[in-house]
């Protein structure tokens, strides 16, 4: 095992205890408060790390080889669609499935795009808002 397995290991090891704990102490808190707000920056942040790990040459050996073949049918469709339909897969994946989802989404279609941080932190923060919100109103209407 590399070192950069251990380290996205050790990060995918204190995002899932981290969040989670704070995800559900920002659920039971009344309005929008720091919890919530730290819930929404730390995701964004993981988020980033884990597009970085991702993206790390030494991460997955095999990826370069798929670039490699997908190179010549993909300058083909680039001129028709220009990104638009893998960045809004991106944002989608990223806002339903969490931050782990999105960046290796972002790795995988965008690959190395300009804004891939920017696409996988705003569909991060969007996700986040939306699963608080979602969990925040439920459990309101459990209580009341």
């Amino acid at each position: 095992m590399r070192k950069i397995h251990l380290q996205a290991l050790l990060v995918l090891v204190t995002y899932s205890l981290g969040t989670k704990w704070l995800f559900t102490k920002a659920i039971f808190e009344r309005g929008l408060g720091p919890e919530s707000l730290f819930a929404i920056t730390l995701n964004t942040v993981y988020a980033a790390l884990f597009l970085f790990f991702f993206s790390h040459e030494g991460f997955f050996k095999f990826a370069k080889d798929i670039e490699k073949q997908e190179k010549k049918s993909e300058k083909k469709w680039l001129k028709k669609f220009r990104h638009w339909g893998k960045i809004s897969a991106t944002l989608g994946i990223g806002i339903i499935g969490g931050p782990l989802l999105s960046a290796f989404t972002a790795r995988i279609l965008l690959k190395r795009n300009k804004v891939n941080y920017l696409i996988v932190s705003a569909a991060t923060l969007l996700g986040t808002i939306f699963w608080l919100f979602l969990f925040k109103s439920s459990w309101e209407l459990v209580i009341h």
